[in-house]
């Protein structure tokens, strides 16, 4: 099945080919409950449908299934919130634009069937002669009409109509029901009867009379999905549910006994995914299948993917009847396979964790040993190559499963292959990619090498990341490996990995962040460039603003320089005698002298702008919409808090915007002292003018400091 045979709707064109009935199955209309996330999701629903209807700005919304009978009657499985929704809107434009006279008779083709009070709820709109619109809640004039009934507000659906009506009332600015009839809000629309799914699936119940799960409807759609495979026998097929049933519940069971439905269902849809993105061209049916958490996938989504069902079925099957023996083959160090089987059952899944998780599938089918050795050594290269290369989008993750897959033939032997290369190894950083050539390359020359690196590959700071080891070892010019001295260069790697450890511990620094960047400020400028912002770097993880992104940056060398000056002394006695004899003059100084700016003053991402020439931001935020000071009058700030300036009421005026002139110290409310450039400039305010007037200029700070003894003095 391709794109074809889903076809775009509009609400209009539904309502006019159909009667839409919201079947007795489907659970109470929601988007409008005054429930704070449910609110939040609705108002950013509203906003988009009315800018792009002002706008004239076509939308297509998410698919709506459902069934369809010879008398014409539509029953949505997928999409009732939406469709209710539009309906809301439609209606509300039709009232208001006074097109429900011409159009009444198509209002009348949607109903309720889930409770008697909704059902007549819906036909009680249909009444509905005029409203006033100049007020501000409709919804207050709808329960005045004479044939509404009180009891109906204890209908859930009645009530969430009621508040959305309020909420398209609040976001109408402008006519838009030509807009609405024409093509603007459009959706994808597929009659789920062409793919002939049982009928039980609408009716069936559990126990308690509920609905079907997100789950169940999906197993329900997946074995739909499977018996319409032609190439599957249908004794395959009844093998796979009866497993699904069975052995595979019983161990995801061990997982996620609290939350098994979203457990399993999470699962699937990762190897779903994964499957998928081994071989589409395209991210978009990837992104539709991850992207379905509140509500199930459907066989016509799965068709759309074009899932190659039989080879699917094939990795399901070996994965998970083959995981347990698994398990005690892998180092723990490396990947621990139960906490990363753990986490492809979350909602919060990764990136990474689903493409490890894939690299484990296609161990399982492709390898001819399955022993320890193999198997870790394909967890090894796996691990280092998905915890260093950043995933931002679908794009990314997609890109790095067809590498893995693209590797399948190696599994068994990857180091192998990453020395002779017999195909060109991308889909993950490079940098990290050559970094694991390079690591078999000289475990390939000298096999003392697998002690060394490993063992700092493991060390969980790192994670795989050691480029700044093998840098400051000289060993990362593969072309000159023959020729070095081996145990020399081993002996400088495991100094550099030991002392290292001294600062990064396995879970974070262990000195404080602001020594580190106050002592790497003694060697250089180590900032690294984050967009427009240079940060210092914090004691975090992130992948943008920790310790270990500025590990991969080409001003590690700094770092060498600080390791190198390490010696028996405990590591923050060294950094802090390096930091008191140091003579730096430039801007740097009091970043080094006052660790309170990068602590204080630079928000939780440490970072800061540089401008004009000498000026310099510090960012509270990661952009200059948020509170900002300048750098030189801050710094002026902190140093005048110990010249005994007992007679001067000091404070520091902040802004928002990139503006630095309105950054500055004031002084006992009358004076300003702020920084252009080169000059810091004292200006006096003055009540009679409400102005603030040049006073005088100073070039260099010790003359501002005199100014200021003088003027304490003076007090």
């Amino acid at each position: 099945m391709n794109t074809a045979e889903a076809e775009i709707y509009t609400f209009w064109k539904l309502i006019g080919n159909y009667n839409i009935h919201i079947p007795i199955i489907q659970r109470d209309y929601v988007q409008g409950l005054e429930i704070p996330k449910t609110k939040e999701i609705r108002d950013k629903f509203l906003h988009q449908l009315f800018s792009n209807l002002h706008e004239r700005k076509p939308i297509l919304l998410d698919f709506i299934y459902g069934t369809t009978n010879q008398a014409g009657d539509f029953s949505p499985l997928d999409g009732q919130q939406r469709l209710t929704t539009l309906y809301l809107l439609h209606w509300y434009a039709a009232m208001r634009e006074g097109k429900m006279n011409e159009h009444h008779e198509l209002f009348k083709k949607f109903s309720y069937e889930t409770r008697q009070h909704s059902k007549q709820f819906f036909e009680f709109l249909t009444t509905i002669k005029s409203l006033e619109f100049e007020q501000a809640f409709i919804s207050e004039q709808i329960k005045n009409e004479a044939r509404f009934f009180e009891r109906w507000l204890l209908d859930p659906t009645v009530k969430a109509v009621l508040s959305m009506l309020d909420a398209i009332h609040g976001n109408y600015r402008q006519p838009i029901f030509e807009q609405l009839t024409n093509e603007y809000i459009q959706f994808y629309f597929i009659d789920l009867e062409k793919f002939h799914l049982e009928d039980s699936l609408y009716i069936k119940m559990n126990a308690r009379g509920k609905p079907l799960t997100t789950f169940e409807i999906f197993k329900a759609q997946l074995q739909a999905f499977l018996q319409s495979d032609q190439n599957i026998s249908q004794l395959d097929v009844e093998s796979f549910l009866i497993q699904m049933d069975t052995t595979w519940t019983d161990l995801l069971w061990q997982y996620a006994q609290l939350d098994y439905d979203v457990a399993f269902y999470q699962f699937i849809k990762t190897m779903l995914a994964n499957h998928v993105a081994s071989f589409s061209k395209s991210s978009v049916p990837i992104d539709l299948i991850l992207k379905k958490n509140d509500s199930a996938l459907f066989a016509a989504e799965l068709q759309l993917a074009q899932v190659k069902s039989a080879e699917w079925m094939q990795e399901m099957q070996l994965f998970l009847n083959t995981f347990t023996q698994l398990i005690p083959l892998a180092n723990k160090q490396i990947l621990n396979l139960n906490e990363l089987f753990e986490s492809n059952l979350k909602e919060n899944v990764t990136y990474t964790e689903r493409i490890q998780l894939y690299s484990v599938v296609l161990y399982a089918k492709y390898s001819t040993k399955l022993d320890t050795g193999s198997f870790n050594q394909w967890l090894r290269f796996v691990r280092n190559v998905t915890e260093n290369t950043l995933y931002n989008n679908v794009g990314e993750y997609r890109s790095s499963i067809m590498a893995l897959y693209r590797m399948k033939d190696y599994i068994d032997e990857i180091e192998s292959h990453l020395i002779s290369q017999h195909m060109k190894l991308e889909g993950f950083y490079q940098t990290q990619l050559q970094q694991e050539i390079n690591k078999a390359k000289l475990k390939n020359l000298d096999p003392n090498w697998k002690t060394y690196i490993e063992q700092a590959e493991d060390y969980s700071y790192f994670t795989g990341e050691i480029g700044f080891l093998l840098k400051f070892a000289e060993v990362t010019d593969s072309s000159n490996f023959a020729m070095i001295d081996h145990a020399q260069a081993q002996a400088k790697f495991k100094m550099y990995f030991e002392k290292a450890t001294l600062i990064f511990g396995e879970k974070g620094l262990k000195i404080p962040s602001a020594l580190l960047s106050r002592a790497l400020l003694c060697q250089g400028d180590y900032l690294v460039k984050i967009g427009r912002n240079y940060t210092f770097s914090k004691d975090s993880f992130d992948r943008d603003y920790g310790w270990k992104r500025y590990l991969r940056d080409e001003k590690v060398m700094f770092l060498k320089n600080i390791l190198d000056s390490l010696t028996g002394n405990s590591v923050e006695n060294s950094l802090n005698t390096m930091i008191k004899n140091h003579s730096i003059k430039d801007w740097r100084k009091n970043f080094i002298d006052f660790p309170e700016i990068i602590e204080d003053y630079c928000g939780d991402n440490r970072n800061i702008r540089f401008l004009e020439e000498g000026v310099i931001l510090l960012l509270k935020m990661n952009a200059t919409n948020g509170y900002c000071a300048e750098y030189n009058t801050y710094a002026l700030y902190l140093q005048c808090q110990s010249k005994g300036f007992d007679q001067l009421i000091l404070d520091y005026i902040d802004s928002v915007g990139r503006d630095y002139l309105t950054k500055y110290m004031l002084v006992n409310d009358s004076y300003s002292i702020s920084y252009n450039r080169q000059n810091y400039i004292i200006e006096k305010y003055e009540d009679v003018k409400d102005e603030w007037i040049d006073v005088v200029e100073f070039e260099e700070v010790d003359k501002v400091f005199d100014w200021l003894k003088d003027l304490n003095k003076q007090v």
